[in-house]
């Protein structure tokens, strides 16, 4: 894992990529869960207390946070202005942001779902995205590229994704409700690579299948026209480090949310 490297604080630890610390106008962090640090909306006390580190670390003050309401949706929130911005977030379930403006940070939250990280350096735009499988089958994270290249004027050979901490295909495993959702969206994908595989297990559903987001995620974005090397996985699953990372899985209920933050000073 030589893209990542974690910052270790006296009470708070992070994760980074590599590659988005070229970029000294990027701000970026992905939180551990040591000293029970978590991002959770419905956790007021928690979030508050954690959200102080995230102030302290970075020089930032809670003004300057957008921290929406998520749910599973491909609904994406493009930064207007701060009021504007405030209202949706307090009126309507997003689950990606797109934003331009300096000095504004973006925080969603993941348990096993992928963070997305896109940042385009010659136009200065960034997408912080969740996406959970639901999020997946509707494409929320080939959504965001389309709305960088038509809005910002991004082009897609300068994007640069990174993948956060997220459930890794050995653990991702699913029945054939799930299945047959993955199949419908992606038939070329499921012909064409080695998106899905059957497994001998069997639970109360039937069947389980394992189903690889990472790398069908990979195969869209190169069609959506990213390069191969600017799509960058931590290669960290959450369920097998859970001791390092919240998983809904793991845990087998939801305990809390790792945040990722990304901002342009």
């Amino acid at each position: 894992m030589d893209n990542i490297k974690i910052i270790k604080k006296e009470d708070f630890e992070y994760l980074q990529f590599e590659r988005l610390l070229e970029f000294e106008e990027l701000v970026h962090a992905f939180s551990l869960r040591t000293y029970e640090t978590g991002f959770r909306r419905r956790q007021p006390n928690n979030i508050e207390k954690n959200l102080e580190k995230v102030y302290k670390e970075f020089n930032i003050s809670a003004e300057q946070i957008l921290q929406p309401e998520q749910n599973h949706t491909d609904n994406i929130l493009e930064f207007e202005n701060k009021e504007i911005s405030d209202r949706r977030i307090k009126e309507e379930i997003i689950d990606g942001i797109i934003i331009d403006k300096p000095q504004f940070a973006t925080i969603l939250t993941a348990a096993d779902c992928i963070p997305m990280l896109f940042y385009d350096p010659k136009n200065k735009v960034i997408a912080n995205i969740h996406s959970g499988w639901r999020g997946t089958v509707k494409r929320i994270g080939v959504k965001a590229v389309d709305i960088m290249m038509k809005k910002y004027g991004s082009k897609p050979e300068n994007i640069i994704c990174c993948t956060f901490p997220c459930i890794h295909k050995d653990h991702f495993e699913v029945n054939d409700d799930v299945l047959s959702l993955y199949k419908e969206e992606f038939k070329e994908e499921c012909k064409k690579y080695n998106i899905i595989e059957k497994t001998k297990e069997h639970n109360e559903k039937g069947r389980e299948y394992k189903i690889d987001n990472i790398e069908l995620y990979r195969v869209l974005l190169k069609e959506a026209g990213l390069l191969d090397k600017n799509i960058i996985d931590s290669g960290i699953c959450t369920v097998c480090h859970m001791d390092q990372y919240y998983s809904k899985r793991g845990d087998k209920e939801l305990i809390n949310t790792n945040g990722l933050l990304a901002m342009i000073k």
